[in-house]
């Protein structure tokens, strides 16, 4: 019963994907009836597997940003909460949805690593 409980209360709003989606479609990015997973779900994905890491920039020097979204993007893909399309071409496309989403969080998180590294060995 707990565990009913929790997913209701962490489950995202339906209202709040729906509004994501729309202003999506405004802002010109990519069309809604493209993505194969909202997008919503993947970021808190992505959220929920950043926990499993001690700290994303500790592990920049050892893996690199490339090595640290290919570790993300598999623990993201493992996600319970993550619902993949069970089709091989819609899950195939979901996954590079994913793994896109994974490649510019890492990406910015990476940049700002460097910098905030380049800053640190000029002072």
């Amino acid at each position: 019963m707990l565990a009913s409980l929790l997913a209701v209360a962490t489950h995202p709003d339906s209202t709040l994907l729906a509004a994501n989606t729309a202003k999506t479609c405004k802002q010109g990015k990519t069309p809604a009836s493209r993505l194969i997973v909202d997008d919503t779900m993947v970021q808190a994905a992505i959220a929920s597997a950043l926990t499993k890491f001690d700290d994303l920039e500790a592990s920049f020097a050892t893996h690199g940003h490339v090595g640290n979204a290919s570790i993300l993007t598999a623990e993201v893909l493992r996600d319970a909460d993550l619902e993949l399309p069970a089709e091989e071409d819609a899950r195939k496309a979901a996954t590079k949805q994913v793994s896109s989403a994974v490649l510019k969080r890492v990406g910015m998180a990476f940049g700002a690593w460097q910098k905030k590294r380049g800053a640190a060995s000029r002072a």
